[in-house]
């Protein structure tokens, strides 16, 4: 499917031509994701099915995704740097 074409199957909502493109996407992220992304406002998630402002101001989370486990310091530092390492790759692949 060419990027035009995940980009209509994303605006039409139709998820079953969008989601082959990233597999390694979770079924809670695919959920609230599409959720959020419905082409009619009266049927996207309502920020309270997202999460809800505490009285004390801190963000109390409930989608299932917002809940899930987190990665630790080590691994966003890891990951981050593996990106750079692709995207510098990229760079200097276009610049020779």
């Amino acid at each position: 499917m060419t990027d035009s074409g995940k980009f209509k199957a994303f605006t039409q909502g139709q998820w079953q031509n969008f989601w082959p493109a990233a597999p390694q996407v979770s079924n809670e992220f695919k959920d609230l994701f599409q959720g959020m992304f419905r082409e009619h406002h009266s049927q996207r998630a309502a920020l309270k099915q997202i999460g809800e402002l505490r009285e004390d101001g801190t963000w109390e989370f409930k989608h299932p995704w917002l809940l899930g486990p987190l990665p630790s310091d080590n691994e966003i530092a890891e990951e981050i740097l593996r990106l750079n390492k692709i995207q510098a790759g990229t760079i200097l692949y276009w610049t020779q």
